[in-house]
């Protein structure tokens, strides 16, 4: 039965020796059944987890069962992000540790993959607040050069400043509309 789950599972002593592996422990962490039968768990998790095994067995005994994340190494170094469910059973007559640890790395990925387009979502919204604002400012300066240009009054030596003025803020709101487009369709 073990060997046709999904997920890795394994039964180890409250030592953390491990005593029984199924086929996908052994695949996914890249080592063979001989392997980890002389390993312990120790030596398949991340640093930082292993360094609390003894924390976890402790939190184990009194609950009974605990479920957990933590980070498994596999033989080529690589690691897997993986959810366990651990529970104390009755093991030839001693007290064992059943623990099935699900990979978890896909979901993690999809939910980096969200933040990151929610990210982009809330810089969009801002990007388009902003340029909604500046064009407006744009619009507004736009007009006054326009009058001013229509001005008899204005000397010559101003009238290539104001023409100066009316291009690069017709230039900017083209920007700006080019911004509010994009902000629209970001989401």
């Amino acid at each position: 039965l073990s060997n046709s789950a999904n997920d890795a599972i394994f039964v180890h002593d409250l030592d953390g020796n491990f005593l029984e592996v199924n086929d996908v422990a052994c695949q996914r962490l890249g080592y063979s059944r001989e392997d980890l039968l002389q390993m312990e768990t120790r030596d398949i998790d991340a640093k930082a987890y292993a360094d609390k095994f003894d924390h976890r067995v402790n939190r184990l005994r009194q609950r009974g069962h605990l479920y957990m994340e933590t980070v498994h190494t596999r033989r080529d170094g690589t690691t897997i992000p993986s959810e366990l469910s651990t529970r104390i059973i009755d093991y030839n007559g001693g007290e064992a540790v059943l623990t099935i640890a699900r990979d978890v790395s896909e979901r993690e990925e999809l939910e980096r993959r969200l933040r990151r387009q929610e990210r982009l979502a809330t810089i969009g919204q801002l990007a388009g607040g902003i340029a909604h604002d500046t064009n407006n400012a744009l619009m507004s300066i736009i007009l006054c050069a326009e009058l001013l240009q229509r001005d008899p009054r204005l000397p010559e030596e101003l009238s290539k400043d104001v023409d100066t003025i009316l291009n690069e803020a017709e230039e900017a709101a083209d920007i700006m509309r080019q911004v509010l487009d994009f902000s629209r369709q970001a989401p």
